[in-house]
Order: C-alpha cells, then structure tokens, then sequence
C-alpha cells in the first residue's frame, strides 16, 4: 500500500502564497468601484465643505467660505468660489489640486495646481492696509511640479503716497518645493500689467505663514524703472533684480 508523501515546507509556503495573492486581488477587485465611487459622493457632502472650510480659516486665522467641494480622478479636488469672509482678504474662482499617482506609487507626494482668477489685497508691513496671510506650512512635505495661476489681481493698499495700485491680468508658471516650514517657487513665467503697462519675466517666491518674499526679473527696461510697480511689489516684500550692467566698449 502506498502512502502520500506530506507536503514539504516550501510546497505548504508556495500554496498560503497563492492563497494570499489572490485574496488581495479579489479584495482590490471589490474596493476600486466602492473607492472610485465613494471619494466623488463623500467630497460632494456639506460636511466635507465644511470641514475644509474649518482648516483652511483655522490654517489662515481668517474664516473661509467655500462654494463648492468636488473630487475627481481626472480633475482631482477642485475647491469653488473660495474667500475670506473678512473684506480685506482674498477671493479665487477655483483652486485645483491633481496628485501625480504614479509618483505616490513610488514614496513621492506630487500635486499640480491650478488657480483661477485669484484676488488678494495687500499692503505696506506695519501700516494699516491688510496684510497678506498665508497659512502654517509643515517642515517638509508635497512637492508642487506644476504651479498655474490665470487672471491674477493683487489689489496693494497705501503703496507710495497712500495710493492703491492694482496689478491685473497676472499670470504665472512655475515649480514649487516645500523645506524647512518654507515654500520655494521657482517661476518660470510671470507676467501681468499695471496702468496699462505691460511686464513678463520670471523669478523666485518664498512663501511662509508671516508672508512671502521674492525677487522677479523683468525682461522690460520700462517696467524695471517704474516706480509703481516697484511700490506696489515692494508692498508684498518682492524686489526687482538689476538689469545686468553693460560691458564697457573696446
């Protein structure tokens, strides 16, 4: 009579491993329709809005209305008609954020985002015009690999000679990297007019909770020596770069 030999370690191993694997797979198979649905609906909740509402006045210190909240796979999380309740604030039409997936995939936390037609107010540090507000940023964090901004206005209050200057028309491009509590913008676009003059060029933002700071390069020798753009970016602690200083002739 012959017996069954028992099975070997590595051959009971190999069979709970396939078990495993397919248990994962099924389970996979199970969540991808209730989490592809499920984010969508919970996004369009009231109490979604809410709740993000919630963080973002608590990040700003100025409470924040929202119009809407929607989640997408394609779009990601858009945010409508998002504003400070307090007049001397800021409004924007839309802001979207769309992770990269694939490079969170890989250890990476990689968004692009998109704001539409922002408006902020601003004024002199120390005066009584408003004070730009950022919020409190983490140590380290998202990387920003795509940055767009459309139909920008920055609205500056008490800008040389208690005048208010608006930069309309305000578009920029750019990357941005979160260290040490500061997000670095390196801009490769900006453009934008003030008093119907026209400027574009490109530079660097620092942006932290007591403000941002930065210098811009303009390629306009017009715009460089304009006194109020040079008031009105002064206002929100950006410089203009000297234009580089010609070579003497042989």
């Amino acid at each position: 009579m012959m017996t069954t030999p028992a099975p070997t370690f590595r051959a009971r191993l190999w069979r709970w491993t396939r078990r495993f694997a397919l248990a994962t797979t099924l389970l996979l198979i199970a969540l991808v329709p209730v989490v592809g649905v499920g984010l969508p609906l919970l996004a369009r909740q009231e109490w979604t809005r809410h709740r993000v509402e919630k963080i973002l006045g608590r990040a700003l210190g100025t409470p924040v209305e929202i119009t809407a909240v929607s989640w997408s796979w394609e779009e990601g999380l858009t945010l409508r008609n998002v504003a400070s309740s307090e007049e001397t604030s800021f409004r924007i039409d839309s802001i979207r954020l769309q992770p990269r997936f694939s490079r969170l995939l890989r250890g990476g936390l990689r968004a692009r985002a998109i704001l539409e037609s922002p408006e902020f107010a601003a004024g002199e540090p120390g005066s009584d015009a408003p004070q730009l507000r950022l919020p409190r940023f983490p140590k380290k964090g998202i990387r920003i690999e795509d940055l767009e901004i459309h139909r920008g206005t920055c609205i500056v209050k008490g800008a040389g000679e208690d005048r208010t200057l608006r930069i309309d028309d305000l578009t920029i491009q750019g990357i941005g990297r979160l260290e040490n509590r500061i997000l670095r913008m390196e801009l490769g676009s900006v453009s934008g007019s003030l008093d119907g003059m026209t400027f574009t060029g490109k530079g660097v933002l620092r942006l932290r909770q007591e403000g941002l700071s930065g210098e811009l390069d303009l390629n306009e020798a017009t715009a460089r020596e304009s006194t109020d753009l040079r008031n009105a970016l002064r206002a929100v602690q950006v410089t203009l770069r000297k234009a580089p200083a010609l070579s003497e002739p042989f």
